[in-house]
């Protein structure tokens, strides 16, 4: 009996040295049903952008289909859209998965919201990479202009119900098809927190709160009555 210990202790002794490899049980889906020859360097909703050896970009759709897009010199993809700038152009464009523009202009600034929304300004850049101009907004599903570009600071509310030009020393407020409804929001929700927080302006004093649910936890101006 004592000569079939040892090997046992011995057993035990490696496996607590080299232990077995341990794998996991969680199950990956797999997102791409194909391989590239270039690297994958963007994923963005249903289209990837892959970069060959030569610095050369390429967009796919995630079945595998090329996209065809005219010339350009820069391309990004913004919540299923692509932005470009078209060869020999400072200005951008957007494009749908087909390669088609969206709207035949190009504007100094583009920002493709998730709500079908592109914000589109026009002005000058300043160093370090500060825009200054005036922002409108286009309906990316039609094409159409649903503000003109007339408005300093424009952008989607933190629950993304409405376009808001948040100015320094105003708040305009815009329904989702451009028709201004300042005068029926008494605030609006302009930045969100990580610790559940708004940051919220009003549209009447322009003055800033936090706000949580339906509670106002504490006012950034502590004289004021929000």
């Amino acid at each position: 009996m004592r000569k079939a210990i040892v090997p046992i202790i011995s057993v035990i002794l490696i496996f607590s040295l080299f232990p077995l490899p341990v794998y996991s049980s969680q199950e990956y889906t797999v997102i791409l049903p194909f391989v590239f020859d270039q690297r994958i360097i963007d994923i963005n909703d249903d289209l990837v952008m892959t970069e060959d050896e030569n610095g050369t970009n390429y967009i796919y759709t995630t079945e595998g289909i090329p996209v065809k897009l005219e010339p350009y010199d820069m391309a990004s993809l913004e919540n299923g859209y692509i932005k470009i700038r078209p060869k020999g152009c400072l200005q951008w464009t957007v494009c749908r998965k087909d390669g088609s523009r969206v709207f035949e202009e190009c504007y100094d600034d583009v920002i493709v919201t998730d709500q079908n929304i592109a914000f589109v300004g026009i002005g000058n850049w300043r160093p370090p990479g500060n825009f200054f101009g005036q922002y409108g907004a286009i309906d990316l599903l039609t094409g159409e202009i649903l503000i003109s570009p007339s408005n300093s600071n424009l952008q989607m509310s933190a629950d993304g119900k409405y376009i808001v030009d948040n100015a320094y020393s105003s708040v305009r407020v815009f329904d989702l098809n451009g028709n201004e409804v300042t005068d029926t929001v008494d605030y609006i929700a302009v930045h969100s927190y990580k610790n559940g927080y708004y940051g919220v302006r009003s549209t009447k004093t322009v003055w800033w709160t936090a706000k949580e649910h339906s509670a106002f936890r504490y006012c950034m101006i502590s004289s004021a009555t929000c």
